[in-house]
C-alpha cells in the first residue's frame, strides 16, 4: 500500500486499480436492472407459467443472496483480487449463457434460469468483495471517496440498464402476449 502513495494526491494508479474494481458495483447495478426491460419477452418467447416466469427472473436475486453470504470464505482463503476475478469469470459466464439461451421452450429457460443464478452469484459475490478491496488498497485520507466510487457506479449501472431498456423497447418490434 505505500507504494501507491507518491504525494498529498491520490495517483493514477490508485485511482484506475479502484475504478476497474467498482466495475463490479457497475454490474450489480446493469444485471439487476437489465431484466425489467426483457421479462415479458421471456415470458412471452418461452410460453412460461407465472410460477417459471418469476422463477427465472428471480434466478439472479436468489443467486445474489446466495452470493452475499458464500464470498467471504473464497475472499478470506485465497484474498480479495482472486475472488474478484472468480466474480468476473462468473459474469462472463452468466452473460454469455444468457446470450446464447435456445429459445427452444424444453431447455431454454432452465438454462436462461441457471445462467441468470450464476449472475446472480457474482452480482452478490462483488457486493462483498469490491468494497473490501477498494478498502484495502486505499489509503485512510481518500478511503471514503473511493469506496463512493463503488456506490456510485452500482446507481450508474441502474441508469444504463434502463437507457438500454428504453432503445430495447424502442426498436424491439411489439410484443403481444395474446398471440402466444
Amino acid at each position: 500500500m505505500p507504494e501507491m502513495i507518491k504525494s498529498r494526491h491520490m495517483n493514477r494508479r490508485l485511482f484506475y486499480t479502484v475504478a476497474v474494481a467498482a466495475l463490479g458495483g457497475f454490474l450489480f447495478g446493469f444485471d439487476s436492472g437489465v431484466i425489467s426491460g426483457c421479462e415479458k419477452a421471456i415470458q412471452g418467447e418461452f410460453s412460461l407459467s407465472a410460477f417459471w416466469h418469476g422463477l427465472i427472473i428471480s434466478g439472479a436475486l436468489i443467486g445474489t443472496v446466495i452470493g452475499v453470504f458464500t464470498a467471504g470464505r473464497p475472499s478470506d482463503r485465497w484474498g480479495r483480487k482472486p475472488t474478484l476475478w472468480l466474480m468476473a469469470v462468473l459474469f462472463l459466464v452468466s452473460a454469455v449463457g444468457c446470450a446464447f439461451t435456445p429459445f427452444d421452450a424444453g431447455w431454454g429457460p432452465h438454462l436462461l434460469g441457471w445462467f441468470r443464478f450464476i449472475g446472480g452469484l457474482a452480482i452478490g459475490g462483488v457486493s462483498v468483495v469490491v468494497p473490501l478491496y477498494i478498502v484495502e488498497v486505499s489509503p485512510g485520507r481518500y478511503r471514503g471517496r473511493l469506496v463512493a466510487m463503488n456506490q456510485f457506479n452500482i446507481v450508474l449501472g441502474i441508469l444504463v440498464s434502463y437507457i438500454s431498456n428504453y432503445f430495447v423497447a424502442r426498436f424491439m418490434p411489439e410484443f403481444d402476449p395474446r398471440i402466444v
